[in-house]
């Protein structure tokens, strides 16, 4: 039998905690800094869909996130939607809408339609911000990826009795990591 040493696994414990930390955290897109991540390199932007941009289920699009939008196509940056979510005709409709590519149904946080994103955006992850309002979805899978991750405060309350209680871990775990809003 093979002898651990616990302060190993204390630290492995700590890595993992790290790829639940996300290196932004702001009130909402709108309070993102675009100037700041186009200055740090940042040329793509993938975007969660579903209380990220819009509340969930919600075709009607803000004129706020046109706007922003446009404002973050102005720097030159690509952007993208990926989102877990199934309908891929809202999906398409948002995304059309706005004018950017969208991908459903995408299994976040693993990679593979992250990857498929940053390939589509041509942006290494190093380039690459992934912006959402999940810890387990968003920004586990940014980080896992290791692009740069931006959490974002719900633009709705959480009204699903089925996801009510994910809400409920994304809170504790916003407490225990003590993050702080950043904008």
């Amino acid at each position: 039998m093979e002898y651990t040493d616990f302060d190993d696994s204390k630290e492995k414990r700590r890595e993992y905690l790290k790829l639940l930390l996300p290196k932004e955290y702001a009130s909402s897109i709108f309070t993102i800094n675009i100037d700041r991540l186009f200055k740090n390199g940042i040329r793509g932007i993938i975007i969660d869909l579903d209380d990220t941009l819009l509340p969930r289920g919600v075709y009607k699009i803000p004129f706020a996130v046109y706007s922003w939008i446009e404002k973050v196509k102005e720097y030159g940056i690509k952007i993208c939607l990926v989102s877990n979510g199934s309908s891929s005709k809202r999906i398409e409709y948002v995304s059309n809408s706005l004018g950017i590519k969208g991908f459903a149904f995408s299994l976040k946080p693993l990679p593979f339609a992250l990857k498929k994103a940053m390939a589509y955006l041509k942006t290494s992850p190093e380039q690459t911000a992934i912006i959402g309002d999940q810890i387990l979805t968003d920004i586990l899978g940014g980080n896992l990826v290791k692009a740069h991750t931006i959490l974002v405060k719900p633009v709705a309350e959480e009204v699903s009795l089925v996801r009510m209680p994910m809400r409920f871990v994304e809170n504790f775990l916003i407490n225990f990591l003590k993050l702080e809003i950043d904008s």
